[in-house]
Formats: structure tokens, C-alpha cells, sequence
């Protein structure tokens, strides 16, 4: 005789393949993730206020309040990316300690002499000697692994949702722009992509700045940067 589940639920298969640690690469992924932007910014402060490098003007004061407003995007997506990466790990351990009571519950049934199906059925030997026995116990058993099975696609639901409130902040990050609502044609301190290029190459200063996608170049020999160009060979000719 078989004892059947009346709602769906995870097969067995599912309940011993159960991806977990797809939660342990993302979190590792993305606490690296969040050191690579913050060694980027730091590069970048480094870079301005290096001794050596003497940038005053107006194009100075903007790539420094430029650079305190990026200061402070980076920083709190940094520290999203790790928080998120913290939910991950302990969703990871929730669901790893549902799925081994899941898995303990079918092996507890099978000590028993119980037949557990890919299904979560529990199967029993009708016609044997203490049939009736068996019968009680082979729904206590098929009760058990249910309910543990539910759980463990609850636990996983559950930090589903978790992930997703934590990284919600991160899938709006912008960089805030100083004296323009627009964006992302802003790409550094009042410079809307209006400002005249260099008609030919010119020696010039380039360093990546906070956003990876950018770097600032300072034209020496004309002192009219910085242009923002989306590598150091841009425009100019000249890395």
C-alpha cells in the first residue's frame, strides 16, 4: 500500500540536487565586487591628492566635490553589495540545514523497512504481519517527510524574498549630479558633454575614476579638462 501526498511537493531528486551553492558563489562574488569599488575609489582619491600632482582651479574644486559625492555612492552600494552578500550566506545555511532534515526524514522512513518514491510516497507491505503497525507508521513517516519537504521550499522562498530586499537599493544606484538633473548624461562635475574636445592630440593626465566605466583626463598643455572619456584613449589620442 502507498501513502500519497495530496499537495504538490519537491520530488526526492529535487530534495537531494537542491542548489545551495549557487548562494555561496554569489555571496563570495559579491563581497569581492564590493572591494574592487572601493580600491577603485580609493585609487582615485589617491590619484587626486597625490603630492606630486598639483591640479588647482575650478577643475580641481569640481573633480573634489565630484569625487565627495561619488565618495559616498560607492561607499553605501559597497556596503549594500556585503550586506547582501551576509543575507546570502545565512540563506544558504537555512536552506542546507532544511534540506538535511528533509533528507534525514526519507533515510529514517527507509530504516523502518518503508519504501520512499521519487514522489514522496511512502510505500508498505500490505499483506505482512503487523500490517496495521506498518500502516500507522508509514503515514507518521510520509507526515514527517511532507512537512520537512515544505519547509524547505518555504526556507528557500524565504530567502528568495530576503535577497531581493537587500539588493533592491542596488538596482537604482546612480551618481547623484551637481548642478544638472540629468543623467547618466552627467559623467563628472558640471560636464554635460557640451565642452569642446581637442581638435588633435594632446599630452594628457588620465586616471580611472570611482565609476569603473569613466576615467577623468586632465589636458596639461591646453588646461581646459577634465574631459570624461570612457577609456584613457578616447578623443585624445593619448593615454
Amino acid at each position: 500500500m502507498t501513502v500519497r501526498a495530496s499537495t504538490a511537493l519537491p520530488t526526492l531528486g529535487q530534495l537531494r540536487d537542491w542548489d545551495v551553492a549557487r548562494l555561496d558563489v554569489a555571496a563570495d562574488a559579491w563581497v569581492a565586487q564590493a572591494q574592487r569599488w572601493q580600491n577603485s575609489l580609493t585609487t582615485v582619491l589617491q590619484a587626486v591628492s597625490a603630492t606630486d600632482f598639483h591640479w588647482q582651479g575650478a577643475a580641481a574644486d569640481a573633480a573634489t566635490q565630484r569625487l565627495d559625492l561619488d565618495h559616498r555612492v560607492v561607499v553605501d552600494a559597497a556596503d549594500r553589495l556585503k550586506e547582501a552578500a551576509a543575507v546570502a550566506r545565512r540563506g544558504a545555511a537555512e536552506i542546507r540545514d532544511a534540506q538535511q532534515e528533509a533528507l534525514q526524514r526519507v533515510a529514517q522512513a527507509r530504516t523502518a523497512g518503508l519504501q520512499v518514491e521519487d514522489d514522496l510516497s511512502v510505500t508498505y507491505i500490505a499483506a505482512s504481519p503487523g500490517a496495521d503497525l506498518q500502516e500507522v507508521q508509514a503515514e507518521a513517516y510520509a507526515r514527517s517527510i511532507w512537512r520537512s519537504a515544505h519547509v524547505l521550499a518555504a526556507t528557500d522562498e524565504k530567502v528568495a524574498r530576503e535577497l531581493t530586499a537587500a539588493a533592491a537599493g542596488l538596482q537604482h544606484l546612480w551618481f547623484p549630479a551637481d548642478q544638472t538633473d540629468e543623467w547618466p548624461q552627467t559623467l563628472l562635475a558640471g560636464y554635460t558633454g557640451s565642452l569642446p574636445l581637442p581638435e588633435t592630440p594632446n599630452l594628457v593626465y588620465c586616471h580611472p575614476s570611482a565609476r569603473p566605466d569613466f576615467w577623468w583626463c586632465e589636458g596639461f598643455d591646453i588646461g581646459s579638462g577634465p574631459y570624461a572619456f570612457g577609456s584613457p584613449f578616447d578623443a585624445s589620442g593619448v593615454a
